[in-house]
């Protein structure tokens, strides 16, 4: 409608070997006398420069925002997993045959991680994979992905397991120290440099899918950091998931961006999204050549979409959603994210020069 303007235990009883909790929580706590440097000494830590293409950027300082010794390390190593293919679990564990970690979300065994993990081992239904946390090793039962941001929820059959303590990942800003834990159980440190859209390498891939996530936290000194690993602010909350490297850099999927979602799969066993079908341009990444510079310009609308039933068309601009405008700073993912199947919304567009509004009804993401 338009109007013009306006997470079957084979809880192997079997304990992990006691000495290689030793190193996954020796390595952990060692790091504690780093942290603590850190903080009380926060002009020695690492000056993390721009990319390529950016060289005449300044160096950004990273600097934690509280004593780091604040949160207690081996309890936030007990609320993490290590991953293993079943057939790499032996008499003996070694740490180096992870394929990935994760994050204990609830006490009965719903697990965060990401389907890169999966991917990577050929299980994408995690059938075959094994999960350790703490003492105890447990078959992965369930698999559920979020096709928007890669989250992988794991489930297994635990009880009374530890759980992770989680922030707001909206909090980080550029320069914030982030922590994480490799597959030995050591915690590495790394920078926030950029909120935002990885690089795009070609020009096609300006153009974004409203089916993808499309805020990312892109990170410095992030190497070494376990795929599927939870990332720490400074207060040692979990703020977001380490994916791993790209080629155009490190980055993990921030918090905010899943979250909302945490009780339809603990509920109902399925991620429900908002859905609206469009292919678009962020402007306020890159602007038209006639000044352009707010908003996102559709490239295409998918056939049978809630868009093109709206009458929505190549060429609009998206300026806002009911009344919120759409920013660098609030991307139109991040606004969609906060509605729920079949709302309506109202969309202020521009076509050609003149503003419109458009009433949308939101439909339910396809499950690809």
């Amino acid at each position: 409608m338009f109007r013009c303007r306006r997470n079957k235990t084979s809880q192997s009883n079997t304990a992990v070997p006691v000495v290689i909790l030793s190193v996954f929580f020796g390595l952990a706590a060692g790091m504690v006398g780093m942290l603590i440097v850190l903080a009380y000494f926060p002009s020695i830590g690492p000056q993390i420069q721009w990319g390529s293409g950016t060289s005449m950027a300044p160096a950004i300082q990273i600097q934690a925002k509280h004593t780091a010794a604040e949160f207690a390390v081996r309890d936030i190593a007990a609320s993490s997993a290590l991953l293993f293919q079943a057939e790499d679990i032996g008499e003996f564990l070694l740490v180096t045959k992870a394929i990935g970690a994760g994050v204990v979300l609830t006490s009965d065994g719903w697990l965060l991680s990401h389907s890169s993990v999966l991917e990577a081992a050929h299980r994408p239904s995690g059938k075959g994979l094994m999960a350790v946390v703490g003492k105890n090793t447990y078959e992965v039962e369930k698999v559920i992905v979020d096709t928007f941001t890669g989250i992988a929820w794991l489930k297994v059959n635990g009880t009374s397991l530890p759980v992770a303590s989680f922030g707001k990942s909206e909090t980080l800003a550029i320069g914030d120290a982030v922590f994480a834990f490799d597959v030995t159980g050591g915690l590495r440190e790394a920078g926030v440099i950029a909120l935002g859209s990885l690089p795009a390498e070609e020009a096609a891939e300006i153009v974004r899918s409203s089916e993808k996530i499309q805020k990312v936290l892109r990170l410095s000194g992030a190497e070494g950091f376990a795929s599927g690993t939870a990332v720490l602010n400074s207060a040692g909350e979990s703020v977001g998931i380490f994916v791993g490297d790209s080629v155009v850099g490190t980055f993990a999927i921030p918090l905010d961006a899943f979250f909302r979602q945490v009780g339809d799969v603990l509920r109902e066993g399925i991620v429900v999204r908002p859905y609206i079908g469009i292919n678009f341009v962020d402007l306020s990444e890159y602007p038209t050549a006639s000044g352009l510079n707010r908003g996102v310009k559709l490239r295409s609308v998918v056939k049978g979409g809630p868009a093109v039933l709206a009458g929505l068309r190549e060429g609009d601009v998206i300026k806002a959603v009911n009344g919120e405008q759409v920013t660098t700073n609030k991307t139109l993912s991040e606004i969609l994210v906060g509605y729920r199947p079949g709302e309506v919304i109202s969309l202020t567009i521009l076509r050609a020069e003149t503003e419109l509004e458009v009433e949308v009804t939101l439909a339910k993401m396809p499950i690809r």
